[in-house]
C-alpha cells in the first residue's frame, strides 16, 4: 500500500496527535479538502503550553535520507521562510524511505538547540 504525500502527512499528524496528545496540531502542508501536498516549511506545527514550537516536516526519499533531514532542519531556521525565535523551536522530521522492495518510515524528534547547524 502506498499513500499520496498529503495522505501520508495526515496519517502522521493523526498519529502524533494520538501518541503525544498534541491537541492543537496545525496542518499546513496539505491543500484543504485534498490529499495534495503543498510547498513550504513546516508541513505541520504544534504550539506547546510553554510557547515553544514543534515544527514537523514530512518527506519521501530513496537515498540520502541524512541530507534530507539536514535540509529540512535548516529550512526551519531560514528567516526568509520562517521567522521564529530559534530558542523556541524543536523539529520533528518524518521520512518515508523507499527501499528496493518496500518502504519503511523513519521519524525522529530532534532537539535542534543541541545540533551543530553550521553549513
Amino acid at each position: 500500500m502506498q499513500l499520496e504525500g498529503g495522505a501520508f502527512q495526515k496519517l502522521f499528524d493523526a498519529y502524533l496527535y494520538k501518541k503525544y496528545k498534541f491537541n492543537n496540531i496545525q496542518t499546513l502542508g496539505v491543500q484543504t479538502g485534498t490529499n495534495k501536498p503543498t510547498k513550504g516549511t513546516p508541513d505541520s506545527y504544534v504550539l506547546t503550553d510553554d510557547k515553544k514550537y514543534i515544527l514537523i516536516n514530512y518527506g519521501s526519499v530513496s537515498s540520502q535520507s541524512a541530507e534530507k533531514i539536514r535540509t529540512d532542519i535548516l529550512s526551519c531556521f531560514d528567516d526568509s521562510k520562517l521567522s521564529l525565535p530559534k530558542e523556541k523551536i524543536f523539529v520533528v522530521t518524518v521520512l518515508r524511505i523507499f527501499t528496493s522492495n518496500n518502504s519503511i518510515v523513519l521519524w525522529k524528534l530532534l532537539m535542534v538547540l543541541k545540533l551543530n547547524l553550521s553549513e
